[in-house]
């Protein structure tokens, strides 16, 4: 890997200020993710203007070049976009309403400026490289507030033990679950981009298990359990050789048998879901896992009166209302990205739905190897996630794995035939 072409745009002139400028704002922008709220908008502004001043340099060919790799993608995310667009048309809710929850699904456009900025995969490589740097961080931040160091900026409301730095205990192990994927799944490009710094190496690999260690006895968030499963199980189902491939299924359910039999958190958390789940067949919703059934009640309850087309976009805080939920307060969102989408954007939006998320499989399977299979692990994550949150509603989680997967599509492009070896 030759690091002084990492700048060169596609069409090999030299670069300009604004392919520099491109680099590093994307490079800030895959950091950020990892960080608080206010430090990824700052560097999302950073982003636009890199966009800007790629349109004024290049105009709409540009644009062009870049459909030309990901146009099923890109095609869907618009499709989507549009579609609730239209659904503004039956909602119930003020057109402000509207517009603030239209912000939110909007997210999914971040993939497309990743995707135009970038020009090359040693590009991509490097903005990955960026965003284990910040994940990496969370990581270190995360076990020094668990042992009672204090660090300014954490997300209040939980305890220290939790170890909860930017993100929620929803939010943080799933990302710290793809982090692990990203760090050991391409241990050999780490390796190879470190070849002058071999002491980093190492580090990398602790890191990667300290990772795996919060995950399962700091973070104790259930989805954070079952994500981290879903990924080992998928990445253990791609090896090549069928004994290998089952042996390493064994291992992974033994040692998940291991894990909860020998940590009293998972424990914890296991019993309390049997605790809610019962109470919830009683009557009563006030509880964690009560409230997100009550939500799920209400979101399947809406799609039988509107299968086809949904309520609208915005419309499901006016739909819980409607429909009688049983939670002081109402609910914003369901906390079920298909539930979400079905309820608000009828069959239509779940077909839209899973169209993205099925474009993504399928370049997945085009990219140069292992970057395919860490996008599709990425992939299996987001969607494991969306089970039991609407995943691309909240900030935080839903921008890391967009850029997550379009660094992977950049990082693994095929160019002029030749499979990428950042």
């Amino acid at each position: 890997m030759v690091v002084k072409t990492s700048l060169l745009p596609l069409s090999g002139l030299p670069p300009s200020h604004w392919d520099r400028f491109s680099l590093f704002a994307v490079c800030a922008f895959a950091f950020s993710v990892n960080l608080g709220v206010a430090v990824i908008g700052l560097c999302k502004v950073l982003v636009v203007l890199a966009v800007v001043g790629r349109l004024y340099q290049q105009g709409w060919q540009g644009v062009r070049g870049v459909w030309s790799h990901v146009h099923a993608p890109v095609g869907w995310t618009l499709a989507a976009l549009l579609w609730m667009s239209v659904s503004v048309l039956w909602s119930p809710v003020p057109w402000q309403d509207a517009a603030a929850a239209y912000a939110r699904h909007a997210k999914l456009l971040w993939l497309l400026p990743v995707l135009f900025l970038l020009r090359t995969p040693v590009q991509g490589f490097w903005a990955l490289a960026c965003l284990v740097c910040g994940g990496m961080l969370v990581v270190v931040l995360s076990w020094l507030i668990h042992l009672g160091v204090p660090i300014p900026l954490r997300r209040a409301g939980y305890l220290p033990e939790m170890g909860q730095v930017f993100h929620s205990s929803i939010d943080q192990p799933v990302m710290m679950t793809v982090l692990v994927v990203v760090l050991f799944a391409l241990r050999s490009k780490w390796r190879l981009a470190l070849a002058h710094l071999p002491w980093l190496v190492p580090l990398i690999t602790i890191v990667g298990v300290l990772a795996v260690l919060n995950v399962l006895f700091v973070s104790i968030g259930r989805t954070g359990y079952l994500v981290m499963l879903a990924a080992c199980l998928f990445m253990a189902w791609q090896q090549p050789f069928p004994r290998l491939k089952w042996a390493t299924i064994a291992i992974t359910l033994v040692l998940g048998v291991v894990v909860y039999l020998t940590s009293s958190p998972v424990q914890e958390r296991v019993a309390q879901v049997r605790s809610d789940l019962a109470s919830f067949e009683r009557g009563q919703v006030n509880t964690g896992q009560g409230h997100r059934l009550e939500m799920w009640r209400v979101a399947v309850v809406s799609i039988k009166d509107r299968p086809l087309i949904g309520h609208g976009l915005g419309s499901y805080p006016q739909t819980f209302r409607d429909y009688q939920g049983r939670i002081d307060g109402g609910a914003s969102q369901p906390h079920q990205q298909y539930l979400y989408w079905w309820s608000e954007f009828g069959l239509v939006g779940f077909v839209l739905l899973v169209g993205w998320l099925w474009s993504l499989w399928q370049h997945a399977r085009q990219l140069a190897p292992p970057m395919g299979l860490v996008m599709q692990t990425t992939l299996v994550c987001a969607m494991v996630m969306s089970l039991f949150n609407s995943t691309f509603h909240s900030y935080g989680v839903g921008e890391f794995l967009l850029v997550v997967i379009a660094l992977l599509m950049v990082a693994g492009r095929d160019v002029a035939g030749v499979r990428s070896t950042a």
